[in-house]
């Protein structure tokens, strides 16, 4: 931190910082009116993954790793107070997620897989 008033080049100015912000908020899933434990306000129930994921699930009381990759399509199963929604590559799946991802990681929303 500089503290004779000029700003250091490597502190972020308050417009970069802003857009920082905005980007956050457009990827805040409850900012775009999808609500925590109701699907019903979820307007899309598939995507593709953007980068490779790393699914965990237990299978008979162990946890299991499976990797999934980038380009895989994903069924939406919970979207958290946080912003990021839970995903799972079972495509039958209503619940139990595999991996918590931003939405910045997923494109393609769609309602079928």
């Amino acid at each position: 931190m500089n503290t004779d008033n000029t700003q250091d080049a490597a502190e972020p100015s308050l417009a970069s910082a802003g857009s920082h912000f905005d980007r956050a908020a457009e990827d805040h899933a409850m900012s775009r009116g999808w609500m925590p434990h109701r699907p019903e306000t979820w307007p899309y129930r598939y995507a593709t993954l953007k980068r490779d994921a790393l699914m965990l699930h237990l299978r008979d009381s162990k946890e299991v790793e499976i990797p999934i990759p980038a380009g895989s399509t994903v069924k939406l199963v919970m979207v958290s107070r946080f912003g990021d929604v839970g995903v799972t590559e079972d495509l039958t799946a209503e619940k139990g997620y595999g991996v918590r991802l931003p939405l910045c990681d997923l494109c393609d929303w769609r309602d079928e897989p």
